[in-house]
Parts: structure tokens; sequence; C-alpha cells
């Protein structure tokens, strides 16, 4: 055989599928040659070694792992890589580029000859195609060579020149864009010079004026999710996007289809205003009919493309139609799906869901699979559960609510040696705002932040931090005798975080972070002296820098009134205590909050915050109030005792109380207690106690009226009898 020969056979062999023995072995016997091979037919038998792939996903795709690989292809390809680097400054300038291309195809990332490579092409590039410029482009890229690459900048400044970028087609400006996007993402931070955003809006314009109705969907789909997620997808390029898409649907394969939708739910994410509209009906009519959606998909695939789609919010395709088709997926493909993949499955309901249709079964389905292996599911996986299963809550009947969140909340706790510092951050914030608390999960969690601090005193972000603490904080971890672990813990994760260098230093920079910092440290009982300081450190932060939005932004003034007021009446904090720029803002911001420290004080229910998302203040009663208050005054007067509404008291306002007695009637909303999470025991939220825990310090007789004894109370014969034993004591021993 003369070498073209043996090019062509080694070619033909490895296009038609042949085993790599039988391609190594002819790689031998020709090695035994290869003086006769010109640097042409070297190139060719380097290029031939692997067949060019079929598909464009797999043409992009890395080289992920050279590990066994790599040895394989070293030992058949050493001798050709090693003539080809000899021959580099006599080769073409194609040749150069199909050299690069068959060491990407073959995976053989030998980093000499890559060097050796550049040297010898850098002085062409210039003249060099724009298709060949995408394609070295996308093989420095598969070889994962572009952060030491010094060809890469070079042609990145040649594509500025708007005439190399218009003679590109689709699936070279595909090679390019998927190339960045994956650099972005795996190799590098986001280029910052401002050439690079002027590249992508060249590439984008390109894509959009290239594509036609003969354009090939891998590519379609796959340079359109490249160029959404990049950020420089536009309503123009959508609009040819989809309308390519309605031309060649029924040219569609699975991965075609996945790709458009994800890039579809990336575009309606990042742009503003645009429509997908029009083209989903047809993306979901394909994948449920032609493509054998319940019978053929894998479960990654079936879950992706209805997450996708889901999250579109879009009224087509029915959302019904595919809740009903992943249901039946779920049936049919129940032994393939992996606790992490069930996990993808309850937010890819939750995103139909959120849509406003109806649930059916498919959670209930989904949740029955999942739930016997909780505890193997890593935990950000169940976070992200926790927060699906909370956003479909008004969905579910209620009382089985609870039950999900323990199950998740066992999970948890089990692998809770693998939460990291954020994620327990974030599951701390979730429970926080539920209505009923999980002992067990608090202890689980708070244990090992409380080990991640103790460890690494700086981890996170100084607010993150910040919104750990309150979170505790809302949960009553520090403040009630839910058990002395518990407690410790979460005691000791309070004093880190307030008395760590960020607090002292002002790092914490955002109001509302700080004013949760200081209740936070106001509500934890004895205090230590660092803890202390730790307040009072939050107090001269908040007046350095916000005292003036303090003063305007009344959603503060509740806790802020709490952790204020526990300084100053609690620690004894004064004016002439801080810096002497500080003092004059502390005399305003007492003033205004109506603070004084022979002040004789009171807390009302409306001016404490219950939550983050309500304002419970207001200038008049609620119909329950108005009602013990009614019912007050008649078991009062006998007595010659007056019940008052909404007597001021400064720094606050109490809604029903008996001045001349100090007696301070706290008539509790169900809004104002939390649940176990058995459902078996009900308490005082956290800041609810502690205002209860100032009122009795200043002098005050608290009397709890929760909703639930209200409910008991038929009319207004049971409700007088109910106070009655509840206010002649006091009054009986005030006046004896």
């Amino acid at each position: 055989f003369t070498p073209a020969q043996i090019v062509n056979v080694m070619r033909d062999l490895g296009s038609m599928g042949a085993l790599q023995e039988v391609i190594d072995s002819l790689h031998a016997a020709a090695s035994a040659r290869s003086g006769e091979f010109k640097p042409r037919d070297i190139v060719a038998i380097i290029d031939a070694y692997a067949p060019q792939p079929r598909s464009l996903v797999s043409q992009l795709a890395p080289i992920e792992d050279l590990g066994s690989s790599h040895v394989k292809h070293s030992s058949a390809l050493s001798n050709w890589l090693w003539l080809a680097a000899g021959h580099l400054p006599q080769m073409s300038d194609r040749d150069l580029v199909v050299l690069l291309h068959g060491v990407a195809k073959a995976g053989a990332r030998d980093l000499s000859l890559l060097r050796s490579w550049e040297a010898a092409i850098f002085h062409r590039l210039e003249r060099l195609s724009s298709r060949d410029l995408s394609l070295i482009v996308s093989d420095l890229g598969r070889l994962f060579y572009i952060r030491q690459s010094q060809v890469f900048p070079v042609i990145m400044n040649l594509l500025l020149d708007a005439s190399k970028v218009d003679s590109l087609t689709a699936e070279g400006v595909c090679h390019i864009v998927s190339t960045l996007n994956r650099m972005e993402k795996k190799l590098d931070p986001r280029p910052s010079q401002g050439g690079y955003a002027e590249l992508l809006r060249l590439l984008s314009d390109q894509f959009q004026r290239s594509l036609g109705e003969d354009t090939v969907p891998q590519t379609l789909c796959v340079g359109f999710l490249a160029i959404a997620s990049l950020g420089y997808g536009t309503q123009e390029v959508l609009d040819m996007v989809c309308a390519c898409t309605l031309a060649s649907i029924k040219d569609f394969c699975r991965e075609d289809v996945l790709n458009m939708a994800q890039g579809l739910n990336v575009l309606r994410h990042s742009v503003v205003g645009v429509s997908t509209t029009p083209v989903l009906p047809v993306l979901a009519e394909h994948a449920l009919g032609a493509l054998s959606f319940e019978d053929s998909w894998t479960p990654h695939q079936a879950v992706k493309f209805v997450l996708w789609l889901g999250e579109l919010r879009a009224e087509d395709p029915d959302p019904e139609v595919l809740m009903t088709a992943l249901d039946h997926h779920l049936r049919n493909h129940k032994k393939d799906y992996d606790p992490c993949l069930l996990v993808n499955a309850v937010l890819a309901a939750e995103a139909l869901v959120g849509a406003g249709f109806g649930l059916s079964d498919v959670v209930d389905q989904i949740w029955g699979n999942l739930q016997t292996s909780l505890r193997v599911v890593p935990p950000s996986a169940l976070l992200q559960l926790a927060v699906a299963v909370r956003s479909i809550r008004q969905y579910m009947p209620q009382h089985e609510l609870p039950d999900k969140f323990e199950k998740i909340g066992q999970g948890l706790v089990a692998g809770a040696g693998g939460i990291d510092f954020d994620t327990g951050c974030s599951i701390l914030q979730l429970w926080s705002n539920l209505p009923f608390r999980d002992v067990k999960l608090l202890e689980g969690v708070v244990g090992r932040v409380k080990t991640i601090l103790q460890n690494d005193p700086g981890v996170g972000q100084a607010q993150q931090r910040a919104k750990l603490a309150y979170a505790i904080a809302k949960m009553g971890g520090a403040t009630t005798p839910l058990n002395d672990v518990v407690c410790h813990d979460s005691k000791s994760v309070i004093e880190t975080v307030l008395t760590s260098k960020d607090v002292s230093s002002g790092f914490v920079s955002d109001t509302k972070d700080l004013v949760h910092l200081l209740a936070a440290g106001s509500v934890v009982e004895n205090k230590s002296a660092a803890l202390v300081e730790g307040c009072r450190a939050v107090v001269q932060s908040l007046l350095t820098y916000h005292t003036r939005r303090l003063m305007l932004d009344e959603g503060f003034r509740g806790l802020l009134t709490l952790g204020v007021g526990c300084v100053v009446w609690d620690h004894g904090l004064r004016p002439e205590m801080l810096d002497p720029v500080l003092q004059p803002r502390f005399k305003l911001l007492l003033d205004h909050l109506r603070i004084g420290a022979d002040q004789v004080s009171a807390v009302s229910e409306g001016e404490a915050e219950q939550s983050d998302d309500r304002d419970l203040s207001g200038d008049s009663l609620d119909s329950a109030e108005e009602a013990v208050l009614q019912s007050l005054q008649a078991v009062l007067q006998p007595l010659g005792v007056e019940a008052i509404p909404m007597y001021s008291a400064p720094p606050f306002t109490l809604r029903v109380c008996v001045p001349s007695h100090k007696i301070a009637l706290e008539i509790g909303r169900r809004s104002d207690f939390v649940l176990d999470i058995n459902q078996t025991r009900v308490e005082w939220l956290p800041f609810v106690a502690f205002r209860h825990r100032l009122l009795r310090s200043r002098g005050w007789q608290v009397v709890p009226v929760p909703f639930y004894d209200l409910q008991n109370c038929k009319d207004v014969v049971v409700l007088q009898r109910f106070l009655r034993r509840k206010i002649s004591p006091i009054i009986s021993a005030l006046r004896g």
C-alpha cells in the first residue's frame, strides 16, 4: 500500500466503526514506514484516528476525562504526534487546523505538541477563514487549553472585525458561543474587557442572520441555548429561532427539544418581556407525541423537560397534560428514579402548580416514591425539596404539611455532617418562617453550624451570619427551654456572630440585618459580657450609618424598640457612654422611639415584629380585641376599675390594659404562636415571649389571652366568666 492508500483505509475503517484494536494494529504497522509519509499524510492519519462525532453536541463536548483513554491514545499516536511536531513549520494553514481537530477528536492532550502548534500558527491567524477560526476555538475548548492559550485572545480580537463575523455560518457561531459559554462556567471568570461584550453582540446578531429553514436542528438548539446562557438573546433572535423551530420541529430529537426548552427558560429569566408562548405548544406536542415521552425518555430527560417548560409559566402547553405525562412516566420508570431525581420531579410539579393549575395526584405519587429514601438525599437537594413543598403548600391538605417537613427534617438531621455553612443558613431561615417548629432539626443543624463557626469564625458573608442569628432567635433556640443542647448551641452561635469583627468593624451594612442582629442578641437570656458588648456594637453601627433611615422607616420600629429598650433598660446603655459624635444621634433615636431610662414601658402586640411580611401595628382594635375590651369593662365595672383601649405608655401603645393596676392583656392571634412539628404543643413566638418578659421587668402584670381560649368562649357570658377568672385574683391581690 502507498501511504495515501494506508490513510484512506484507516479513515474508512474508522468511519465504519472498526474495533479500536484493529486501528491500533494498522497504526503500529504503518509506524514502521513512517519515514515515507509526507506532513499532509501524517496529519491525515492523526485526523483519521478518531472518527468525526455524528452529533454536534458530541463535537462540542469537552474531553472531560483524559485518564485511561489518554494513555491508550498515547501508545498508538505517540510516534505520529512526534513526527507531526517535527513537521509543523512545513505544514500548510489548513493542515495545521486539521491537525488540531484530529488531536481534539482523539483526546490526545499533548501539551508539548499544543505549544509547538501555537508557535507555528500564531503568525498565520489573520489569513485563516472564519470557519477555521471557529474550529480552532472549539477544539481548544474541548482540550481545556483556552486558559493557557496564546492564540485564543488573538482570535477573539480578530472576530471583532465585522467582516470576519459576517462570513460565519450558524454552525460556526454555534462552535464559538458554546465554547465561550463553557469557558465562563468551567475555565475562567467572565472576561471583563469591553470588547468581549461587543463580540457577543456581533455573534448573536450573526446567528440570527444566518438561521434559515434549512438550519440543522442541533445547530439551532445548541447555539440558541449558548447565546441565551451568555445573556445575549434578544426578542429578534428568539423570533427567528421560533420560526425555524416551527419549520423543522419534526426533525427534533429529544436532546434538541431539551436544549430548546432550557434555552427558552434561560432567556425568560435573563431578558424581561420576551414572549416564548408561540413555540411551547409545538415543543410539548412533539415531545409527548412523536418522541414517546412516557416510554422512551430517560428519567433525567423527562423531569428536566417538564421542569423547564413548567417554569416558563405558559398557558400553553396545558400544564395538566404535562403533569399527566410526568405521572405516567413516574409509574413506568419507578425503579429508575434516584432520590435526587425525584426532588427535581417535585420541583417540576411545583413549577407547573405555580402557573395556577391543579396539582392532580402527581406530587403524592412522587412523594410516595421519595420519602422512603430521604435519608440518602444530599442536604442541598433536601433544601430544594423543602423550598418546593413550601411553594405548593396551599395546594396540599394543611394537616399533611408538618408530616412532609418532618420527613425532610429527618433526612437533614441524618445527613447533618454533610451540611455546609451556606446550606445550614438557608435551612434555618426557611424553617424559621414555617408555622411549626422542629426541635430535632433545630438541634442537628444548629449544632452543625456551631461546629463550622468554631473552626472558622469568618465563614460566609457578614449579612449571611446576621440572617442566621435572627433565624435561630425566631425559632426560640436561645430563649425557649426546648432542651439544654439546643439552648446552649443557639446562644453560642448568636454570641459568635455578634462578637465577630464584622459587627465591631461595621462590615454588616444592611439596616435590616443590623436590626435583626440586635433583636437576636436581645432575646438571649443570661447574656455574657461579650454578648452585651456585641449588642452595644450593633447599636453603634446603626447610629453611625443608619440613623436617618431608622427615623424614617417605621418598618424597623417594633424590633428596634425591643432591641434598644433591652440595652437601655437591662444593660444600662446611656448616650454619654458612646462616642461624642454618636451621643446626639442616640438621643434623637431614643426620643423617636420614646424610650427613656426612667419611663415605665410596655410593649404592644402591634409594635413587635412577628414576621417579615406583615405589620401588626394599627390605631384601632380588631373584632377580637373589641370583644375582649367590652367584656372586660363589664367585669371591672362593679370593682370600680376601668379598662382602657390603645393606652399610650411610652415608648409603646397598649391595646387593652388596666392602667390603674398596671395590667396588660396580651390577646394572642393564631399568628403569634408556633406549633411543634407534631402539633401537640402551642407556644408564643419567641419575640412575643420576649415582649412579655420586658413587660414584667417594667412592672406590668401580663395576662395572656390566647386565641384558642377565645375560641372556647362561645358567647359574651362565657367570655366574661373567663376574664373574671383571669383578672379578679390579680386585682384582689393588689388591693389586699
